[in-house]
């Protein structure tokens, strides 16, 4: 079963057009990943929507671990007020 996730992410202002460029360098190499199946983000309000689908938690935890992924988090982290993260189940009713 894969997993996804949904983040919003609020950069700083100032920021939020460098954040958007490092977010894009991250996206076109975390689509290279095995197991990762989406990884796409959106502009909303001053936010970004990072939406993401993965394999299982295995392919999560690799990319946690990509040294691009790490250097995103260091490179950004100051820069944010604000983020949610939401992991989001399938559901299957029977018919």
């Amino acid at each position: 079963m894969s997993l996804n996730i949904v983040v919003f992410i609020k950069p700083e202002a100032e920021f939020f057009r460098e954040f958007g460029l490092k977010l894009s360098y991250l996206k076109e190499q975390t689509l290279l990943e095995n197991g990762c199946d989406i990884f796409d983000f959106y502009k909303f309000e001053n936010k970004y929507v990072l939406i993401e689908r993965w394999e299982n938690q295995a392919a999560i935890d690799a990319h946690m671990e990509e040294a691009y992924t790490k250097e995103f988090i260091s490179q950004t982290k100051k820069h944010l007020e604000d983020t949610e993260v939401f992991r989001l189940e399938n559901i299957q009713f029977a018919q």
